[in-house]
Formats: C-alpha cells, structure tokens, sequence
C-alpha cells in the first residue's frame, strides 16, 4: 500500500503481471481596445507571446476595473489607470484563441512599468491539456479533484541513500550503483535542467526526513507484493523508498527504470495513462529505460515555467513569494 500522510502526496509504481486530448480554452471576446487615458497615476505596459517568444497578436488583456483591451501586432499591450487598483497585487487576465486563458499577479507601484511580459500556452499539438494534466495535476487518478503544481520547492536537492535494507542487511552493489548514476540524470531530466543533485551521500546509517534533501531507503520484497518504489511528492522533505526483489531486471533487483520513475515523483510529477512514458504507473519490460518520453519532456518543460501553486488552466495564486529558480513569476 502507499503512505496516506494529509501534508504529503505520495505515489508508487507496480509491477504489471507480465513484468518483464481533449482540451479546453477560454476564447476572448471581440473588444475594441481602448484609447490609454491621456493622464493616468500609474501604467504597466509588457508583451503577450508564445513560450518560445512569439509575439501574440489580438490576445484580450483584463485588467480588474477597467477596459479591456487587445495587444498589438507586435504583442504589445498597455494597461493606465488613476489612483491605485483596489487590491494589490492586482491580477491581469490574457485570453486568446488556441491558448490557455492566464492570469498573473502585478505589484502595483506608481508611475510607468515596462517590460511586464507574459507567455500563453498554446493549446496546438504537441500540447496535450489531457497529458499535462495526468503529468502535473495527478489527473489521472483524482481526476474531479485537479492538483495545483507542487513541484519540488527548494534549490538543488541533496541525496542520501541508506546502503542497507530495515533489517540492516547491505544492499548489493549493483543496485547501488544503478541508483548513484540515475539520479543525478533523472533530477536534471525531470526539472528541465533547471537543478541537479547538490551532494549525494550514502552510508548505513538512518536519517530522518529533513528540508532540501531526498532520503532514499530500501526494503526487502514481502511475499505477494507488487509495489517496485514509493515517493512523496514534490515534497521539500523528500523521500524515496526501493522495494528491492520486487521488479528485478536480470540480476539487477532495483531497476534503473523504477529510481527514474520515482525521481520524477519527488521532483513534482504524476502517474500518466501513456504506457510508453516513465510515469505510466506500471515498470515495462524496458526496466533499464531512464529516458522521458517525448510527452514528458514537452509537457514538464511546461511545468517547470510555472509557479508553485499554479491551478487550472494557467492561473497564477496571489502573494507568493519569488522564487529564483522559476522562469515565470509573481511580478514585482
């Protein structure tokens, strides 16, 4: 069975028996933008594009308590008002045909802002909304209870791996050296090369769970087990455990495809329906394969351009504090 914890998500990854999208949007309405007030307190102006920096033009730019209005040909938009919004920060919402709506949080400040940019996710292939909502919102097994992004929320983690099972038994070194080479590997894979492995330790001793690292643990297979590993889930205090003989690969008893899988658990990552992908919630004959699919690298690239906290469809939470790792943040 996996952990039940209220404070932490967990997953597992089984063995198989034979062990070996739709998409939504919101379209913008068809508004005239206005013409800027010729005095205004306060303005922020930025560009609406693409994520790979195409400028999007006609996306309707919602700034809360005045006109909407449509960015230009070359993406741009600019937003004026007198006094100072009602809340701050305030939100902008940016829709456009064939992309996710999104809303982002502005701290307000008097006088003119530039260079307030905001990138949409377009909803065209190879974006799949179904995929990526398996991948990093656990769709696929709460799917009438859709999870804000909880991606893996310190810098670059710290590894122990505990070299002996519960009972004190060592574990062999093939496994061992399996996990010390996948790991770093997977936790740049998983992050779209954002982070990478600060310092990998291992010893026999037990460790407890403490923030910024990842404690790895194994234990023995119990008889009529099918679960090959478990991981809290985008946890800062993270955690990984091998269940050592139950997915065995040649003389290899923890494969390398099992410590990719709950990587990409520990950096954040969901269980998908695709069974050519690592996080297909069943180990596949390949049980060497540490390579993403396609899907995956796409659709985490996307994940790891949002913010902690970010919900469906591509909606920003209020008063989060920045943090240095993401591309995309609350704008100050």
């Amino acid at each position: 069975m996996s952990w039940r914890r209220t404070a932490a998500a967990v997953s597992w990854l089984s063995v198989a028996s034979a062990c070996g999208g739709g998409s939504t949007t919101d379209l913008p309405l068809r508004v005239t933008s206005p013409a800027a007030p010729t005095t205004s307190d306060w303005s922020v102006s930025g560009r609406v594009t693409t994520q790979a920096g195409v400028p999007i033009a006609g996306a309707v730019v919602s700034p809360p308590g005045l006109p909407t209005l449509l960015t230009s040909a070359a993406g741009r938009y600019t937003v004026a008002g007198l006094g100072s919004p009602a809340q701050d920060p305030y939100p902008l919402e940016i829709t456009a045909n064939n992309y996710l709506r999104r809303r982002v949080w502005v701290r307000w400040q008097p006088g003119a802002r530039i260079g307030v940019d905001v990138d949409l996710i377009s909803i065209s292939s190879p974006f799949s909304l179904k995929f990526y909502r398996e991948l990093a919102r656990d769709a696929q097994e709460t799917p009438g209870a859709l999870k804000p992004l909880e991606l893996w929320p310190g810098g670059n983690p710290n590894v122990y791996v505990r070299t002996v099972d519960q009972n004190g038994d060592a574990i062999a070194q093939e496994v061992l050296d399996g996990v010390y080479d996948t790991i770093p590997g997977a936790v740049s894979d998983w992050t779209n090369g954002k982070l990478s492995v600060a310092t990998l330790e291992h010893g026999p001793a037990a460790r407890q769970r403490q923030d910024g690292w990842i404690i790895v643990t194994f234990v023995r297979q119990q008889s009529g087990g099918d679960i090959c590993g478990q991981s809290y889930i985008g946890e800062l205090a993270g955690m990984i455990q091998f269940v050592d003989g139950a997915c065995t690969c040649g003389s290899n008893s923890v494969p390398r495809q099992v410590v990719a899988h709950e990587v990409g658990h520990a950096m954040g990552f969901f269980h998908v329906s695709d069974p050519g992908s690592l996080m297909y919630p069943q180990a596949s004959g390949n049980c060497a394969n540490v390579t993403r699919s396609a899907a995956e690298r796409f659709h985490s690239a996307i994940a790891w351009s949002r913010v902690p906290g970010n919900t469906d469809p591509d909606l920003d939470p209020s008063g989060l504090t920045p943090l240095s790792r993401r591309d995309i943040l609350v704008i100050n």
